[in-house]
């Protein structure tokens, strides 16, 4: 009786529909989506082989997806080796491989099997299985995919050119995709697709998003230090500049974006008496990024402005001494400003993104060099 009652057991989890080969085809359902039968399982199978023959394909498919959702479907293998190969026809390489794994694990020897491990053998041969998630927080994404350029076959290039089209949609994350093996590029990411493995590619968060919602903001706070023009020690005015860039190149690592950017001088106080009025600027910026593996991104900034420098006064004596931006200025020195010009600035600096889950926060330390053309005005 002790060693009757172990083949009692397994014999029974097998009628209930529990166990290893049941567990292995329920694998598929979120895949490939059964139908609630309608008839037998003999019925629907009879049904869907007969649409096959006649080239019906998608009503082949909604009478095997029938059979799969009875009891006696989900211990067939022929019901999995026809519906694999049935999803293999409509280009879901993704649920024809795992059908034909479902109908493996099932264990039973015949025609059946060695048709799904033969099918199983070309798709692993053929085709590598990705997995695309994001390291941000989106839901959805679109794909720029770039395929190589050389394929095996006529049928794997037109294959291969209608998961691109599909994949330029919107889709729910992570998307499950089988491609030809071979060099992709997907959104500036690139990857080699290996035969039949089962990989995974992490896209920035930046990249599963097209380059109009996809902007780079900059807030910067620092100081300006100019040098005086003859004597005198240069003076600091504090300075806040907001830049808006979009996209026009993302590659792997590197990237090119294009935008606005607006800046704010404080004023400048040259004594108790007289004081710089505030100054600005507003113009466009092109920024070329480079991306580390490590969250570390370095940048070089170059931007053209309409800017009213201010911030800094010229003290210019009644005597005729030269001006100067130092201090001390005498009762009946009077006080220059810079008038309204061009703003020519080139910036370099690095970025540390990616705290916890704030996956676009970064902090960096910029250096700037900025030119700026105008008369000197006597200040009202």
């Amino acid at each position: 009786m002790r060693l009757l009652l172990p083949v009692i057991v397994a014999n029974l989890g097998l009628l209930l529909g529990i166990g290893g080969p049941a567990r292995a085809a329920d694998a598929c359902v979120d895949l490939v989506p059964v139908v609630a039968a309608e008839r037998d399982m003999q019925t629907h199978l009879r049904q869907a082989r007969l649409f096959q023959r006649k080239g019906w394909t998608q009503d082949a498919v909604r009478e095997v997806a029938m059979a799969r959702s009875t009891a006696e479907g989900r211990q067939e293998p022929n019901v999995y080796t026809l519906s694999a190969q049935l999803a293999f026809e409509i280009d879901d390489i993704v649920g024809a491989r795992c059908l034909a794994r479902a109908a493996i694990d099932l264990q039973r020897s015949g025609e059946a099997t060695e048709k799904a491990r033969a099918l199983l053998r070309e798709l692993n041969r053929t085709f590598g299985f990705l997995t695309i998630y994001t390291s941000g927080d989106a839901t959805t994404a679109t794909f720029k995919v770039t395929p190589p350029k050389l394929f095996a076959t006529a049928e794997l290039k037109t294959y291969a050119e209608r998961m691109v089209t599909d994949l330029a949609r919107r889709h729910p994350l992570p998307v499950s995709v089988a491609l030809p093996s071979g060099q992709y590029t997907i959104n500036g990411q690139a990857i080699t697709v290996l035969p039949g493995e089962a990989q995974d590619l992490t896209l920035h968060p930046r990249r599963t998003q097209p380059a109009w919602a996809s902007p780079m903001l900059r807030l910067r706070t620092g100081g300006e230090f100019r040098p005086s023009q003859s004597h005198g020690p240069p003076p600091v005015v504090s300075s806040t500049d907001l830049s808006a860039t979009w996209p026009l190149f993302r590659g792997r690592q590197a990237s090119l974006y294009a935008g606005m950017r607006a800046g704010v001088l404080s004023g400048g106080r040259l004594s108790e008496q007289l004081r710089a009025p505030a100054g600005g600027d507003i113009g466009g910026m092109v920024s070329g990024v480079w991306v580390s593996d490590y969250s570390v991104e370095f940048h070089v900034d170059a931007a053209l402005s309409r800017a009213r420098i201010g911030g800094v006064g010229f003290h210019c004596p009644l005597d005729g001494a030269a001006c100067t931006t130092g201090s001390g200025l005498a009762p009946t020195d009077r006080l220059f400003i810079r008038g309204d010009g061009l703003q020519w600035r080139a910036a370099a600096g690095m970025d540390v993104r990616g705290f916890g889950n704030w996956e676009s926060l970064g902090l960096g330390l910029d250096l700037a060099f900025v030119r700026t053309t105008g008369t000197v005005q006597p200040s009202v």
